[in-house]
């Protein structure tokens, strides 16, 4: 069990040196970048300070995400883009180098990988995650009532113009209900 969990650490360790090492030739580069992009590679460093994070949270994700992408069976051969073969008659084919025919390459590379990547996958909420998700529900209740407050404050208050009582359901959310674990493509926004 410790060697495993050594492999998991020296996974991650390779990840986040690469990032590290990624990160010294944006430095290097950046002061020679236009100023119109110098947000987009300022990024470097919160994406090393996130993966930093993940692979401390959920090192066993990580792994197997590295193991993944490590096996890489888009890398090599021909690689088919359906489950079962189609009628050639009935495929619609683009030009070899054309914009079309590179756009489509790349759009279903991509779900390949994506699909290699991450399907089968789950994220570990532990009970921190529960909370803090928890708080944005309540928070988001809180501002969705000031919002509707606001909006129509006569669905709000009785004949006088005094506030009526409002049971907020999002006020009372605890995060017992969320599971303990869910798909990694649900919590990236894929699914």
């Amino acid at each position: 069990m410790m060697h495993l969990g050594g492999a998991r650490r020296s996974c991650a360790t390779k990840v986040i040196a690469n990032l590290k090492t990624k990160e010294a030739e944006i430095a290097k580069m950046l002061p020679f970048v236009p100023d119109s992009l110098k947000p987009l590679f300022s990024q470097a460093e919160k994406m090393r300070e996130k993966m930093e994070t993940f692979s401390e949270q959920q090192p066993e994700l990580l792994a197997e995400m590295i193991k993944r992408k490590e096996a890489n069976p888009l890398a090599t051969g021909i690689v088919a883009t359906v489950p079962t073969a189609r009628d050639p008659k009935t495929c619609k084919y683009t030009l070899e180098g054309t914009l079309v025919h590179t756009l489509m390459k790349d759009v279903y590379y991509q779900e390949r990988l994506e699909k290699l990547t991450y399907d089968g996958l789950e994220v570990v909420l532990s009970p921190a995650h529960k909370a803090a998700i928890a708080a944005k529900i309540v928070a988001f209740g809180k501002d969705l009532e000031s919002s509707a407050k606001a909006t129509a404050p006569a669905f709000f208050q009785d004949k006088d113009g005094k506030d009526k009582p409002f049971d907020n359901p999002y006020a009372k959310y605890d995060g017992s209900g969320l599971p303990d674990k869910m798909p990694l493509k649900t919590v990236l926004g894929l699914a």
